[in-house]
């Protein structure tokens, strides 16, 4: 849209002959194409194909990463907790949450327009002709990143609730729920401390090059590769948020299921940090 009315300049005059580059990001034509014909642009010279992937390599892409994580979370938890009432309450809640991450991710990525080509190696795979969405491996890099902080809240947050549970079997689910968030807003708030600091420490250098130059902090933010970051951090903060009342109120009514030994017995594997 910018290059519009200085394309419409230079084809005025007489010693320029205008050449149009298209980086081919959007395959959808409303997004696209549609400009071109309503700003009376040519069909460009150049076309990069840059593209983020059709809608269907997309979908695709997400779905692999929301499957290959809830998988990598199934057999972790199982692994290091079993696969008791807590352990179920935490794989639910972390399920949940990584879809909420994972539509998120494509939300703001896409309102963003964030390509995932800030780094080389998502340049050398579009280089090697691979049918790979590299938006999509973008998205799949937040979830997995998400994941890492979601599975311990979400153990941490059920592990809590049976505890309660279990030294005063008579609470009312409401009673529980409301004793448990306490616990875990406190819990949230420093994993979401966490996983800012793991952002910032992985592009640490990159924003050093930007404080030894006169680029603001706006200009700075506008960067994929910083834009990225800080919309990786933003999904994953809002996930481990919503993690938290989800995984408290599964557990919460799981814990007013089990009968008193089933209850301690729960409450006796808890996760200690």
């Amino acid at each position: 849209m910018k290059i519009a009315p200085l394309y419409h300049a230079l084809a005025r005059e007489s010693w320029c002959e205008p050449r149009v580059v298209h980086t081919g990001q959007h395959y959808d034509r409303a997004m696209s194409d549609v400009f071109f014909e309503e700003l009376g642009l040519p069909e460009p010279d150049v076309n990069l194909g840059v593209g983020s992937g059709s809608h269907g390599q997309q979908t695709a892409a997400l779905l692999v990463a929301l499957v290959g994580s809830m998988a990598v979370m199934l057999v972790t938890i199982s692994l290091a907790h079993g696969l008791g009432p807590k352990s179920i309450a935490a794989i639910l809640g972390t399920s949940i949450s990584l879809l909420l991450v994972g539509g998120l991710a494509t939300l703001f990525t896409g309102l963003t327009n964030l390509t995932g080509f800030s780094s080389e190696e998502a340049t050398l795979i579009a280089a090697s002709g691979a049918d790979v969405s590299i938006s999509g491996l973008l998205v799949a890099g937040i979830l997995i990143g998400a994941l890492g902080v979601l599975d311990d809240v979400t153990i941490s947050q059920s592990s809590t609730v049976m505890a309660l549970r279990a030294s005063n079997p008579d609470q009312e689910f409401a009673a529980l729920y409301r004793r448990a968030i306490d616990v875990g807003r406190d819990h949230v708030s420093a994993t979401v401390n966490t996983l800012v600091l793991a952002y910032v420490g992985s592009s640490l250098p990159i924003l050093l090059i930007f404080g030894s130059g006169e680029l603001g902090l706006i200009d700075a933010s506008n960067l994929e590769v910083v834009a990225k970051e800080i919309v990786a951090t933003l999904v994953g903060s809002i996930g481990l948020i919503a993690a938290v009342p989800i995984t408290t109120a599964l557990a919460a009514w799981m814990a007013g299921t089990l009968a008193h030994d089933e209850l301690r017995e729960a409450a006796e594997g808890g996760h200690h940090h």
